[in-house]
């Protein structure tokens, strides 16, 4: 009997517990099982009424041949309005489900995201933003124009790739032709960091003297005679890219790091792109130098892809420095069209670059501000005398047609010959853009002040 009681008794009403708990739960989900996906259905309904409000009701497209991948479903509105597809695909904290309404004549209505894992503050700039989201309204399958989010690449490669997938069924369905997608976003490829990049490394030098070069084997840019920026890229923790803007003065040591794409985990790997590491790495000039550098506690995959980031940089550097050396600024060769690099040599003057084209003259750079309190820019040729040879606009941002005017090849020539302040102020102004004008001959007027100090630097 005592065995009864010990073993054979609590195990049958364990039992019995068991069998009603899980009746219990049957019943209880027979009941909410109903009520929820009736709730479901009700809120996706709503939502494809919200992609496409000239629709009347929708009926589930099914049996769908061949459908591309991340394809949820496809439902058709029955008065023929259009189409509203959902689809999958992967960003960068997992996949994004889309529903993208699509009309009758192949465009786009709308587009939402139903679920999303992307980083709040970064990723969430492109599956939160109704105003990004907006910009997909009205394009057709090729999505020309829709541009990706900057900082989100990969999150806004997961929502073009979904759309995309939308269109794919759209055209299968429907029996439209649709063209295919342009200029996909490409996460993979280094982009051109900004120029506000480069005024972070080499805030003293202008716009104007900023040189770019790209090859196969690199993006670089030289600032003026103050160094040279190399881009390089490198896989992160994610396998996605890590990419940098990499400072050098002219000899070869870092004067600072821009890191231009960051896809690392926030609060952990991120810590690649803290100020105060990244100033660690100012002075160093080779791989021993930067491996010698502390990784960021806790995040080694994302410190040794940014090392090697570095490192690629600084092996690039070389190569970069001679290729870039002999490079002329656009503007010298708009001057003196039969100008040699050879026969260039460059000086700061007060903040700004000059420089002595042999024996044809100078060039001095002015700037003033202009109608949008933003920079007007030139460079100015004088001959050794100080009569302006010619003028080329290095940075502009009149209005186009108005204040715009001060740049054009005929204003311009009215101030060849010049030599004063008094000249400039006798040219008329630009009919209608009395500001851009003024800002004109304020720039002109700077430049023809540095030019005097530019020949005592330069030499006769």
């Amino acid at each position: 009997m005592k065995i009864v009681k010990d073993f054979v008794l609590p195990t049958v009403v364990l039992t019995v517990i068991c069998l009603i708990v899980s009746f219990a739960l049957v019943f209880t989900n027979s009941i909410t099982e109903p009520i929820i996906t009736e709730r479901l259905n009700a809120e996706a309904t709503a939502a494809r009424i919200e992609l496409l409000p000239e629709a009347d009701t929708f009926t589930p497209v099914e049996n769908l041949e061949n459908p591309p991948e991340g394809f949820v479903d496809c439902y058709v509105a029955k008065n023929g309005a259009g189409y509203v597809i959902t689809t999958k695909a992967f960003g960068y904290g997992g996949e994004i489900t889309v529903m993208t309404g699509i009309k009758s004549d192949s465009t786009i209505s709308k587009v939402k995201v139903l679920n999303h894992g992307e980083t709040t503050g970064i990723g969430t700039r492109v599956v939160d933003d109704e105003n990004y989201l907006s910009t997909y309204n009205g394009k057709t399958g090729s999505l020309e124009g829709v541009t990706g989010v900057a900082g989100a690449t990969v999150s806004s490669k997961g929502l073009r790739s979904a759309v995309t997938a939308a269109f794919e069924v759209y055209s299968a369905v429907s029996g439209a032709d649709v063209p295919e997608a342009e200029n996909p976003i490409d996460p993979e490829k280094p982009e051109t960091p900004p120029v506000d990049f480069m005024a972070q490394l080499f805030p003293d030098v202008p716009k104007g003297n900023v040189i770019e070069s790209a090859s196969e084997e690199y993006t670089a840019f030289k600032a003026g005679d103050q160094g040279f920026v190399i881009l390089s890229s490198q896989e992160g923790f994610y396998s996605k890219p890590l990419t940098l803007a990499v400072g050098f003065d002219p000899n070869g040591s870092i004067v600072g790091i821009v890191v231009t794409e960051m896809n690392e985990t926030d609060g952990v790997g991120s810590g690649v792109g803290d100020a105060a590491y990244l100033e660690k790495y100012v002075g160093k000039t080779s791989a021993g130098d930067i491996d010698g550098v502390e990784n960021v506690s806790g995040a080694t995959i994302s410190s040794t892809a940014f090392k090697d980031a570095v490192k690629a940089a600084v092996e690039l550097f070389d190569t970069v420095k001679n290729d870039m050396q002999s490079a002329i600024a656009p503007f010298i060769t708009k001057i003196y069209s039969d100008a040699t690099a050879e026969e260039v040599t460059s000086a700061e003057v007060d903040g700004f670059a000059a420089y002595k084209v042999g024996s044809k003259g100078y060039i001095a750079l002015g700037s003033a501000e202009g109608f949008y309190s933003k920079p007007l820019t030139l460079a100015v040729g004088f001959d050794a005398n100080g009569s302006i040879s010619g003028i080329a606009v290095t940075e502009m941002n009149e209005t186009e047609g108005v204040g715009s005017g001060v740049g054009d090849a005929a204003y311009l020539e009215k101030y060849v010959g010049k030599t004063s302040a008094a000249d400039v102020d006798g040219v008329e102004n630009v009919a209608g853009a009395t500001i851009s004008s003024t800002a004109f001959k304020d720039a002109l007027k700077d430049a023809i002040e540095r030019f005097g100090q530019a020949k005592g630097v330069l030499g006769a």
